[in-house]
């Protein structure tokens, strides 16, 4: 028997079903939005699917769904190793896109820390962001893209069923806009599949 977390909108169900599109990712990974999509790149989270791939061997994962803000976003800033910061060379540079503890930003063309990196603090100017982990100390241009969480499943199933009212569940809703595109992420991708539903 194969268990599964089953989570999608009311859209599914009658005229708009046709609509919704199911993608398969086994990784942290960006959803790819269609060509013909009406809101450029805007996306409509309608919900999840998670299999168990081998239902003698358990499964736990926290599954989060992101928004894509801002990509794009050109900013001069110094990267702080020893306080784990990154603060732009603008004051009050990170209010204009309303970003919060516990959004995403995906750095690129920087020296030493193109990746993705979670925001732990932000200082009251909304100049300097707090993270995990910085990696050397830099002053220079990036580009960013900000993730926000707008989404997240717990994911459990045992091989002797004792949680097996954890492994399906249903989750109504209208379907949740990511303005340019989403993004799903995983604590563990061992021993599960995903499928995305989105339109």
């Amino acid at each position: 028997m194969v268990s599964c977390l089953v989570l999608f909108s009311e859209s599914a169900i009658g005229d708009n079903m046709g609509r919704i599109i199911s993608t398969r990712v086994v990784g942290n990974t960006e959803i790819v939005v269609p060509a013909n999509n009406v809101g450029g790149n805007a996306s409509v989270f309608n919900g999840l699917l998670v299999n168990v791939l081998d239902s003698s061997s358990t499964a736990s994962a926290v599954f989060t769904i992101l928004d894509e803000l801002e990509p794009g976003m050109p900013v001069e800033g110094t990267f702080n190793a020893s306080a784990n910061t990154f603060a732009s060379a603008e004051p009050g540079f990170f209010k204009t896109f309303n970003i919060k503890v516990g959004d995403q930003l995906v750095f690129t063309d920087t020296s030493s820390n193109d990746g993705t990196l979670t925001i732990t603090a932000i200082d009251s100017a909304y100049t300097t962001l707090t993270f995990a982990s910085i990696t050397g100390n830099d002053t220079e241009p990036a580009t960013i893209q900000v993730l926000r969480p707008v989404a997240s499943f717990t994911f459990n199933f045992a091989t002797d069923y004792s949680k097996n009212d954890a492994t399906e569940a249903w989750n109504y809703t209208n379907g949740i806009l990511c303005r340019n595109g989403l993004t799903i992420q995983s604590t563990s991708w061992t021993n599960v599949e995903a499928y995305v539903l989105h339109s």
